[in-house]
């Protein structure tokens, strides 16, 4: 379920002036910003598109995860990308004027802000350092994709779940401790290109090698430095 409640003004342009490629725009644009956008909550199991939706706009997600996935027609779910607190997604599809090529399902009790595509559009034309923000955003997420490309290639299995516990923790912003994984163990097996079986695996052969626990969606990791040379 998706909810609209209404948004404080003030909160509204206090988070918008928080996303990176908003930060430095004058008061004048962030109001009409916040005129062209929507505060959204949502539950668990919610969609926020489909593929092939029409792409009228962006998102930026405040609190919660949201993942991006294909859905093929027997059912079985790829996720491409996990979004966590502080991302957008959606930006891109709206400059070659096409649907969304993915969907998004929310995974945890979400909080986003929608921003509709034709004031984007408009301040891209009139806002220069907005242009290049945008741009940058995008460009980090496609360096993002390809390093994923990479890594299915070039790594195994061991070293594809420990890159991706190491840099869980790491935006913790933690030395060690414990992460909770925001979806479900298939689906962050489905995003390393692995199998579900292959994913729990893998967590068994490192919590007997003692670098890790596991408890349900909680892992704690003991040693950092030793969990990345074990994949070395």
């Amino acid at each position: 379920m998706i909810k609209h409640p209404k948004f404080p003004h003030a909160e509204m342009l206090a988070a918008l002036s928080s996303m990176h490629m908003f930060a430095r725009l004058p008061e004048r644009t962030l109001e009409e910003l916040a005129a062209a956008s929507a505060y959204l909550e949502a539950q668990k199991g919610a969609f926020l598109f489909h593929r092939g939706d029409r792409a009228d706009g962006f998102y930026y997600l405040i609190e919660g995860c949201v993942n991006l996935l294909i859905i093929s027609p027997k059912g079985d779910e790829k996720v491409i990308e996990i979004m966590r607190a502080g991302n957008t997604f959606g930006e891109a599809v709206m400059f070659v004027e096409q649907a969304f090529p993915a969907s998004a399902q929310v995974t945890e009790e979400s909080r986003l802000i929608f921003i509709e595509s034709a004031t984007v559009l408009r301040l891209v034309r009139s806002e220069p350092e907005f242009a290049m923000s945008l741009l940058a955003g995008l460009s980090r997420r496609l360096h993002g994709l390809v390093r994923d490309v990479e890594s299915y290639c070039q790594h195994n299995s061991v070293q594809r779940v420990i890159g991706y516990l190491l840099r869980e923790l790491d935006a913790m912003g933690a030395g060690e401790g414990a992460i909770e994984l925001p979806s479900a163990k298939y689906l962050i097996a489905s995003r390393l290109n692995l199998t579900p079986e292959t994913f729990s695996r893998v967590l068994s052969q490192l919590t007997h090698a003692g670098l890790i626990s596991v408890s349900g969606a909680t892992i704690t990791i003991h040693d950092p430095l030793a969990l990345g040379q074990y994949g070395a």
